[in-house]
């Protein structure tokens, strides 16, 4: 009887450890996409081109966020994986730099290292929505959640919206999600235009 109680008791604290993580990680959180005129979207920025499964972003994050670990980091992604092949799926990764330079120094790191500055326009409208950055978990929870609601909203929208490009911005405790609209064309950086990009790797 005590082994029945042990193993009964030891799988409900499994449980409620479980969704407490769950919980903490953003799991239940409220996803509220909107479309907002003139959002706080990415300006200046450096940034490298990528190929293939969007998995592997998360090694150029970790290669960003150790050079410039102070500097929100951000990602750009161009192709639906459900309708291009993993591996040519199109994305960049990067960091926010202020807007007039503050730190030479650390864009001259940040080319040295093979990025490229570059200054996106106004966004002038796009489709929001923030999930809660609170641990790591919350980065394997996001896309799942984030990303149905965001083809949900697009979907059952009265306008014609576009599919993307979709770009996210890590802040300390938020993630944020834009999806251009009326100048979506223009964060499509010229090594995503070339239909045969180099996969540049940090």
């Amino acid at each position: 009887m005590d082994w029945l109680f042990i193993t009964v008791a030891g799988l409900l604290l499994f449980l409620l450890g479980v969704l407490a993580v769950a919980v903490h990680a953003g799991f239940f959180s409220d996803i509220r996409v909107r479309t907002s005129l003139n959002p706080n979207c990415i300006r200046r920025v450096a940034y490298k081109p990528y190929r293939g499964p969007y998995k592997r972003a998360n090694e150029a994050f970790g290669a960003i966020c150790s050079l410039a670990p102070r500097n929100a980091p951000f990602g750009i992604y161009y192709d639906s994986p459900h309708k291009v092949p993993a591996e040519q799926c199109r994305y960049i990764v990067g960091c926010c730099l202020p807007s007039p330079p503050a730190n030479s120094r650390l864009e001259d790191v940040l080319v040295a290292r093979g990025y490229i500055i570059h200054t996106f326009p106004q966004c002038e409208a796009a489709i929001v929505t923030e999930f809660p950055f609170r641990s790591q978990f919350s980065l394997l929870i996001a896309p799942y959640r984030v990303y149905y609601a965001l083809e949900k909203h697009i979907k059952n929208s009265k306008q014609v919206l576009p599919g993307g490009p979709f770009i996210e911005v890590y802040e300390s405790d938020l993630i944020k999600y834009f999806c251009p609209i009326d100048n979506n064309a223009e964060f499509y950086v010229p090594e995503v235009k070339n239909p045969h990009p180099t996969n540049r790797r940090p």
